[in-house]
């Protein structure tokens, strides 16, 4: 497991890395599961990397920090994830983690998302043809 700072965690995403973490600790996320994004949270924030400021990056993980503060009581497992697209589009979210492949992928397919996260296998999983969207 290894820990990290929101600075880290911003450089990460500069040099177009991604993350997931689990939102008490900044920890690398620790266990299997799958990562679904795509949730009801207020805090998801995307733009294009080259325009993403400390202080807007700041502001949102704090803000992710307290939102997955009450997920958890709701009674989800989330982590804060962030990511950097092929085109330069940098995604910041709060995931929901789920045991079940089958499951992680029915609420993905019904949230519309494109890809689920394997830490197991340390891979996305597509979910539908991005070149096919219109």
């Amino acid at each position: 497991m290894e820990k990290f700072s929101l600075t880290d965690l911003y450089f990460k995403v500069q040099g177009g890395e991604g993350f997931s973490v689990l939102p008490d600790t900044l920890v690398s996320y620790p266990f299997g599961g799958y990562a679904v994004g795509g949730g009801d949270y207020d805090s998801t924030h995307g733009q294009f990397i080259e325009n993403l400021s400390w202080n807007t990056f700041q502001d949102c993980l704090n803000d992710m920090i307290h939102e997955c503060e009450l997920a958890a009581l709701a009674g989800k497992d989330v982590v804060i994830g962030g990511w950097v697209k092929e085109d330069g589009w940098c995604v910041l979210e709060i995931s929901e983690v789920y045991t079940s492949m089958t499951e992680a992928i029915d609420v993905a397919m019904l949230r519309d998302e494109e890809s689920i996260w394997d830490f197991d296998k340390k891979r996305e999983i597509k979910l539908r043809d991005e070149s096919k969207d219109i």
